[in-house]
């Protein structure tokens, strides 16, 4: 990286720059290289900036909210890295029947505000770790609902060529299943519609929303959640068809298909991106072989 863009970045930046930063240390895999940047802007003219200084060098730009669905490949990564993680992204509103919420925030802590207020609605996302940019870019889904974008109103975003600051309203977004037509844009807030209930009531089917899911599914060690999505052409999960393939157990390095649930794939010490990538080749092969199916991932791969 040339000198004069570390000076241009740090000249034009007031948030936090970072040139020794490794993945593995933001995200719940646990794997992960360096970028050759990473920012956290401090308000939206900083994040502005950054994109128009990273656009200029034709840097490849990958945004992360809490790396709970991220596999990033070793090494050195050609890659800024840009995480909203300063107060400006985390902004929240309170309305009679909605938030207003920065896409900073985390879901289980917005989550937990929510019960609080008795705001129904989200708690059907129990158990999912990543942020609320992150639920809305994947359209996250969870018990008792379809969707988070389902919820949404509006969502304010920044496009990445123009820079451009808009508001998208629900009728004009493209979604389905655990995918959007919003990877041009950054996510900054959402208008989220909620129903009013009573705490204790919210927060009984929370307790038990995560109950079941710690039951069931494996967080005892690093992992990406399911690794990939439902197929649309069966009638079973990519879970069931995985442990009907008899898969769980199978281990490549220090990355196994968990004994507990066959969509995850968990790091039992130092995995690296290339064991977790020939566990998820050789599933989705297999899979291919007995069922015919093709399985899609459902994390974000970063090469």
């Amino acid at each position: 990286m040339k000198r004069d863009f570390k000076k241009d970045l740090r000249g034009s930046l007031k948030g936090f720059i970072s040139f020794n930063e490794y993945l593995s240390a933001h995200t719940t895999f646990k794997i992960g290289g360096r970028p050759r940047v990473w920012v956290e802007p401090d308000s939206i003219e900083d994040l502005r900036s950054a994109l128009e200084i990273f656009g200029r060098i034709k840097l490849k730009t990958f945004l992360i909210g809490n790396g709970s669905n991220v596999l990033a490949r070793d090494g050195r990564l050609n890659r800024a890295v840009i995480k909203l993680s300063t107060p400006p992204f985390k902004n929240l509103i309170f309305g009679k029947g909605h938030i207003i919420c920065g896409c900073g925030h985390t879901l289980p802590g917005l989550i937990r505000k929510c019960i609080d207020r008795g705001l129904a609605g989200l708690e059907g996302l129990a158990g999912i770790p990543g942020s609320v940019g992150g639920a809305i870019m994947t359209n996250a889904g969870g018990i008792g609902m379809r969707s988070i974008l389902d919820t949404v109103e509006w969502i304010k975003v920044m496009d990445y060529k123009q820079r451009k600051v808009s508001s998208i309203k629900k009728k004009r977004l493209r979604y389905n299943y655990r995918d959007s037509d919003l990877s041009k844009y950054v996510i900054l807030e959402a208008k989220i519609l909620l129903k009013k209930e009573a705490p204790d009531a919210i927060g009984e089917r929370y307790d038990r929303f995560l109950r079941q899911k710690l039951a069931t599914q494996d967080y005892r060690l690093p992992s990406a959640g399911c690794i990939f999505k439902n197929p649309k052409e069966s009638g079973l999960t990519s879970g069931q068809i995985l442990e009907k393939c008899r898969l769980k157990g199978l281990k490549i390095g220090d990355a196994e298909v968990s004994r507990r649930h066959a969509n995850f794939i968990v790091n039992k010490r130092k995995a690296k991106f290339k064991d977790v990538m020939s566990l998820i080749k050789l599933e989705q092969r297999l899979v291919k072989r007995n069922f015919g199916i093709w399985l899609e991932p459902e994390i974000e791969i970063v090469k």
